[in-house]
């Protein structure tokens, strides 16, 4: 039985919370000012803003699912599946060290009866250092109000769109020591050095940036194209509702085309039947290098 703290969620903009006779502050705002200043500094605020409303209807869903055991979209149903044989034991746990911070924890879960901690994200690509530092101090402050319990792990619930599933990866914890000096610098408001930077080159960091800027880029595209791949499913479910399949105005054209039927030429199989007439229409060209490179 997990111990309650009877702390709850006062300030949603500015995650503040409150026992009814003290303020505690969530963790949050420090890990983003401190350790991660520019994790989405080139990402558009209205970007940003959609990724937010998705990500806190998932939360939403995800509980009415927990709760009642219904599902209200694809995404949730990728989420019932993940989570086949992990029993919740709590969500939007809200833990604390009783002086100054209080966060929520996503879920509290049990597998192969043991606690798991673990965080509900959906961005396009995981983040897996903030999510290591984030998880690890709710871990130390978990231990802090459940002494007696033990954490077998951490985990995030990640929501991959690309995929099109939920899938759960568990997460390695920073060392304690790190997290108690890191605590006490937010608290205080003095110096703290991530012990997990390392020291780069100039040629090194010009190219880390080069990467970083590529792979923010990669993330917008994806963003995106989950976008586009939404306002065109509405768009569809619009015109089979009206029965249309062409719309015109001064603005715009839309059209519905017809299910269809697509031939291709299986190549491999042909090459093994008839090598022969395969040889005979072989085009050969010249393709330049390229760096290839992919989000994870």
């Amino acid at each position: 039985m997990l111990n309650i703290t009877n702390i709850k969620l006062v300030n949603e903009p500015y995650r503040h919370y409150s026992d009814g006779s003290k303020e505690y502050k969530g963790i949050t705002k420090y890990l983003n000012d401190i350790l991660f200043p520019n994790l989405y500094a080139n990402v558009p605020e209205h970007v940003l803003n959609k990724a937010a409303e998705r990500g806190s209807d998932f939360h939403h869903f995800t509980q009415v699912y927990d709760l009642f055991g219904t599902c209200e979209n694809k995404e949730v149903e990728w989420y019932a599946e993940a989570m086949k044989g992990i029993k919740v034991v709590a969500m939007e746990y809200i833990v604390t060290d009783f002086e100054f911070f209080a966060s929520p924890i996503d879920r509290v879960i049990k597998a192969n009866g043991k606690i798991y901690l673990a965080d509900i994200k959906t961005t396009s690509n995981l983040q897996t250092d903030y999510l290591r530092w984030q998880l690890s101090i709710y871990q130390h402050l978990f231990k802090i109000v459940n002494p007696d319990i033990e954490v077998a792990g951490l985990m995030a619930i990640w929501l991959n769109r690309k995929k099109e599933r939920v899938e759960l990866f568990e997460v390695d914890p920073v060392p304690e020591r790190y997290v108690i000096d890191f605590l006490n610098a937010a608290r205080n408001g003095t110096e703290f050095s991530n012990p997990f930077t390392i020291a780069k080159s100039d040629n090194d960091e010009i190219a880390l940036n080069l990467i970083k800027e590529h792979a923010n880029i990669l993330s917008k595209i994806e963003e995106y194209k989950e976008l586009e791949k939404e306002y065109k499913q509405r768009i569809e479910a619009m015109f089979t509702d009206l029965g249309v399949d062409k719309w015109d105005t001064n603005y715009f054209t839309i059209t519905k085309a017809a299910d269809y039927t697509r031939e291709t030429l299986d190549s491999k199989a042909l090459k093994e039947v008839h090598p022969e007439i395969y040889k005979q229409f072989i085009k050969v060209s010249n393709v330049n290098g390229s760096v290839k490179i992919s989000l994870k």
